[in-house]
């Protein structure tokens, strides 16, 4: 395709001695463990996936989830323009996005080069596509994989792992997770089978109540589970505002767990959230997520004008959490 023509020319470019190296940069620049695994999960909440799998088979993992938002391809020739890439054409670029002007995850950036890592040719498909991509950005068509437990309607993203150390660093990062969905957007399951051990998390929002604006106040509830036995349930009760800061939009929210009694806890610390933890940990009572503007390895909060914004909206939106407490 013309798309697979024009990124090959790339990657030969790339792939010259002098600059080899930048495939190193990218990556290899993420310091947490199997962190693929956040970017597949945090791309498939953008495709409004409500149910996710991962499944880790010996050397091959499969990570399947039911987003309704499909591939699509847009003409390479118009990356350049101010109009929409296409999402096969980000997943195999570096630092394309699918989004202008919206503050989510991120579709496909640099941080889905981190699967490479883990794997030297990821294979992806859903109902109309199925492609393998080489050379870090070169997608090529290639043959559905048989029995890989994807149905109709969902998109898989599935691959041979390198090594078994790079096996056993997935199971893991899986075995280590607590709360991976409490500030996606859309995303309510969680399934993980590692070589027959499940781990399964769940999410259920209730009492969700508008106050003023967009300031809304709910309970959320997260189960974690392994292998159907002690059922792990926390309880936290969550303030959440969102608010524009020129055209970007951005939203805050703080949570609290409760007791048994159903009395707040407060945090002694914990790390600051931007849909997942970052490395920046505050020492707030309470935990603190926002849609922060982050540094390309999704590790520290970016010091700019949008986030100094942000950090401002959460300590006025806390001040009516305590208030309503």
């Amino acid at each position: 395709s013309k798309l697979t023509d024009s990124r090959r020319k790339v990657a030969e470019t790339l792939a010259n001695p002098a600059t080899i190296g930048l495939w190193n940069l990218i990556v290899d620049k993420y310091s947490g463990k199997a962190h693929f695994v956040y970017e597949l999960l945090q791309n498939a909440d953008d495709a409004g996936a409500k149910n996710v799998r991962l499944l880790l088979r010996g050397d091959k993992f499969f990570f399947i989830h039911d987003g309704s938002r499909r591939f699509s391809v847009s003409d390479v020739d118009m990356e350049d323009s101010d109009e929409k890439v296409g999402d096969i054409n980000a997943l195999c670029s570096i630092g394309h996005s699918t989004k202008i002007g919206e503050n989510k995850i991120g579709k496909f950036g640099i941080g889905f080069k981190s699967i490479f890592s883990y794997c030297d040719i990821p294979h992806v498909e859903d109902d109309k596509f199925s492609f393998d991509i080489e050379d870090f950005i070169v997608p090529v068509e290639s043959k559905r994989i048989e029995d890989s437990g994807r149905r109709e309607g969902e998109t898989m993203f599935c691959g041979k792992i390198k090594t078994p150390s790079k096996s056993e660093e997935i199971a893991l990062m899986v075995k280590s997770l607590e709360y991976p969905l409490n500030y996606l957007n859309n995303a309510e399951t969680f399934e993980c089978d590692v070589n027959g051990k499940i781990y399964k998390f769940k999410k259920t929002i209730s009492s969700l109540k508008l106050i003023e604006g967009s300031f809304r106040i709910y309970n959320l509830i997260a189960e974690k589970s392994c292998n159907n036995g002690d059922l792990a349930r926390h309880i936290f009760t969550s303030a959440i505002e969102s608010f524009l800061y020129g055209t970007q939009q951005m939203s805050a929210t703080i949570s609290m767990p409760l007791d048994c009694d159903g009395n707040v806890v407060m945090c002694d610390s914990s790390p600051l959230y931007c849909f997942f933890p970052l490395l920046e940990q505050t020492t707030l009572p309470f935990y603190v997520h926002g849609t922060f503007l982050s540094s390309d390895n999704r590790e520290n909060a970016l010091q700019n004008e949008e986030n100094n914004a942000l950090r401002q909206h959460i300590a006025s939106i806390s001040v009516k959490f305590m208030r309503y407490l």
